[in-house]
């Protein structure tokens, strides 16, 4: 590290009283390079750009706003926007306060000046400046140039630490269809735009030059606390990262996470952060979400899951049931899907969305799944050897399930075990899923096909790669989000949910419509050969034991009309 003394600060303070009294405080360890007003600024900041290791500035001098614009064209400049900038205040209201940080200053010192604590704050900000400028050669990530993960929670590290009673928030950024671009343009135009969202990421929030690749296509980025998120904060930067030029549509997601602790590591600030980011990926329309705190009672029933899960298993507290599918002309049932309810005892049970979640995060819905199995065909054996007539069963298949170690050889095992007709078990599968390894997927689907079993696609249409997924891999059942089906009164939606409805008859697939709760939306899906419906109006899922005594009546009804 170079010695102080050739280390040169651009003072920029039209008081020369005050211009002597800061000179004093600093002159022994650092060169002052004077400027008495903006313009005089601007051309020792163009003469001294290269050598200048911190920007002091009085806002004050003539007027405010100049001192404003002063930073926003230092921030501005890729030659000087590393440099750190402190301002000097007299009575600056709180609302220009927050306004210097989010242009870009680095620190803000108020007087009465004390020596001793200027000089250490102007220590740590021009330390932080070589620290940063070394990280540019050796501690940078190759393909975005930001920093990489281990030095940039260093990096975060010191500098919280630096500067203790000052708020902070970490904003993570994530492209949510990384994959797919990567796997219909190719790695190349993949890290273009890597390297594109990162720069406009890094330019329009990274004020205090600290911006770090965290994962794969998230970066995060430590700032000044704002009172100011909502869409407009994030609009430019997110205009300007989907204005890369490629033919498919970009969708980026932030995350702000308040950091009121700097003893917590910066690792887990920064998953905070890109939890609140994922918390709405697939959410049209809604750009960034605030990390929110859980509540004592949702992490002790995250507890209880993880912990109770193996027990509930064996204990059969997770129950199967079922919810019915019918024919939409002929109003008969053709099939039903298998759902789990987690019954603890007559008074309390889990809701099937949380417990779900849990365990699809901690990596354990796969136990959960090959249990639903396991229970489904033990029914269907009783029902089976009873002599009833079965309608075809819907089972789930999470995408964490497809790398459940022999996935095919276990479910043909309980299958057969029981010995349940294939065609009797279909495999549903959510189109998002689609996404993540395609061909590993397809693999898995194209096996369990020619076993017999039909393939369904769950949440149809409100994932990326529809139409590519319909090309490639084997299909049978299409299911109709319900968001579409509630929403069928919106003249778009309904003409999407035509489009399917043709799309399948042209494929000779089957179009179930899930969510079905009026006789208006029962109507759309009339007059249209192999299309089903599933939903309230109908019937909520039920217990076994309601759900046989439903198929039975069904049929003799039928049977009846016959």
């Amino acid at each position: 590290m170079a010695t102080k003394s050739y280390k040169k600060i651009l003072l920029v303070e039209s008081d020369p009283g005050n211009r002597a009294v800061l000179s004093r405080v600093l002159d022994f360890d650092y060169r002052m390079i004077e400027a008495a007003n903006i313009k005089a600024a601007k051309a020792q900041l163009e003469r001294y750009k290269e050598e200048i290791s911190l920007i002091l500035i009085n806002l004050l001098i003539p007027q405010k706003e100049d001192g404003f614009a002063f930073i926003s064209l230092c921030k501005e400049n890729d030659e000087t926007k590393k440099i750190p900038l402190m301002v000097l205040s007299d009575a600056l209201e709180e609302m220009d306060l927050s306004e210097a940080f989010l242009l870009g200053a680095s620190d803000i010192i108020q007087r009465p000046l004390q020596a001793e604590i200027l000089r250490k704050r102007v220590d740590n900000l021009v330390d932080l400046k070589e620290i940063n400028e070394l990280a540019s050669e050796v501690e940078c990530d190759r393909l975005t140039g930001l920093y990489n993960k281990d030095y940039f929670y260093k990096s975060v590290t010191s500098y919280l630490r630096g500067n203790h009673g000052r708020k902070f928030d970490v904003i993570c950024c994530d492209i949510e269809n990384i994959r797919l671009i990567n796997e219909f343009f190719g790695v190349l135009v993949a890290d273009m735009l890597m390297r594109h969202v990162a720069k406009v990421f890094s330019t329009h929030f990274s004020k205090l030059s600290l911006a770090g690749r965290v994962y794969g296509d998230v970066f995060s980025t430590l700032v000044p606390r704002s009172k100011e998120y909502d869409d407009g904060f994030f609009a430019e930067a997110l205009e300007e990262m989907k204005s890369f030029d490629i033919d498919f549509i970009i969708s980026v997601k932030f995350g702000v996470y308040h950091v009121d602790d700097i003893s917590e590591s910066v690792s887990v600030m920064c998953d905070k952060a890109h939890e609140a980011a994922s918390s709405i990926k697939r959410r049209y329309g809604v750009n960034f979400a605030i990390f929110q705190p859980e509540s004592r009672s949702i992490m002790q029933t995250k507890q209880y899951v993880v912990n109770n899960l193996r027990a509930a298993i064996e204990k059969r507290q997770i129950t199967v049931f079922f919810q019915p599918k019918y024919e939409a002309d002929s109003e008969k049932m053709v099939g039903a899907e298998a759902f789990a309810r987690w019954i603890i005892s007559a008074d309390e049970t889990i809701p099937p969305n949380i417990f779900i979640n849990i365990l699809e995060r901690n990596g354990l819905v796969a136990l959960l799944d090959l249990y639903m199995w396991e229970e489904t065909c033990r029914l269907m054996k009783y029902w089976i050897d009873k002599g009833y007539q079965l309608v075809p069963i819907s089972l789930n298949l999470a995408r964490c399930d497809i790398y459940y170690p022999n996935l095919v050889d276990t479910i043909l095992e309980i299958v057969d075990r029981y010995k349940i007709p294939h065609h009797l078990l279909h495999v549903e599968v959510k189109e998002t899923a689609y996404c993540d390894d395609t061909w590993y997927l397809a693999g898995i689907l194209k096996r369990l096909r020619e076993e017999g079993f039909a393939i369904e696609i769950d949440d149809f249409g409100t994932g990326y790669s529809s139409m590519t997924m319909l090309a490639s891999l084997p299909v049978d059942v299409l299911k109709i989000d319900l968001s579409f089906t509630q929403n069928a009164d919106n003249p778009k939606v309904r003409s999407i949910i035509n489009f399917i409805l043709v799309m399948g008859k042209m494929m000779n697939l089957t179009v179930v419509a899930e969510g079905v709760e009026t006789y208006e939306q029962m109507e759309l899906f009339k007059g249209n050969a192999h299309t089903q419906v599933q939903g309230f109006l109908f019937s909520h899922p039920m217990p076994s034991y309601q759900f046989i005594k439903l198929v039975r009546d069904s049929q003799k009804k039928e049977e009846t009309k016959a």
